[in-house]
């Protein structure tokens, strides 16, 4: 269902990409009130996906993968089969982000598959957590106000950045969400006994 959907609005969108491009001007004044997808709907259409998927059953089949192979495993589930899904799904994600970063920087570079390019994506993930949906959100927003505010003050910029996401890998060896939900799951607890 998620493949043939992804194909469907794909094609879509590249039929109404070539008819602006080939045929000039649409007629329907409807039509052309229409404005292309920039990146802000972009990133948001693309979060609500993934917040159906994680919260769809599929989403749940992954989590006790997660927690325990043998377990689903035991259960009935294709643990291949549903790790291979989810590998597709995680590679569209990747290109239409690829895709959106292309459009952004208005080309694409070679310096998009260095090894440091794709650390950046754990980073974030490592900043802002894993259990919650937005941890890798707010992990990406951290990541960015650390490397503008630590580029501002010093030429060291690297080993500055470095320090801090290895404080909180082997330090915390939690996110900043994952910190915020453990405070609020704590006070939910707290006001239930008391």
């Amino acid at each position: 269902f998620l493949a043939a959907t992804t194909l469907i609005f794909g094609a879509a969108y590249t039929l109404w990409m070539y008819k602006r491009v080939i045929f000039g001007a649409i007629a329907n004044d409807h039509v052309a009130a229409l404005e292309d997808l920039n990146g802000r709907e972009t990133l948001v259409l693309g979060l609500l996906a993934m917040r159906q998927i994680v919260e769809s059953p599929f989403g749940y089949t992954l989590r006790m993968i997660r927690d325990n192979t043998e377990r689903a495993s035991f259960l009935g589930i294709n643990v291949f089969r549903a790790k291979l899904t989810a590998f597709v799904i995680a590679g569209v994600f990747g290109a239409m982000g690829g895709m959106v970063m292309a459009l952004f920087v208005s080309g694409a570079y070679p310096e998009f598959v260095n090894w440091t390019m794709s650390g950046e994506g754990i980073f974030m993930v490592m900043l802002g957590g894993v259990t919650t949906f937005l941890g890798p959100a707010a992990g990406a927003l951290i990541l960015s106000l650390l490397n503008d505010v630590i580029t501002r003050g010093t030429e060291h910029h690297g080993l500055f950045l470095g320090c801090i996401i290895l404080l909180f890998a082997l330090g915390f060896r939690k996110g900043v969400t994952d910190f915020i939900a453990d405070w609020f799951r704590v006070r939910r607890e707290a006001g239930a006994r008391g």
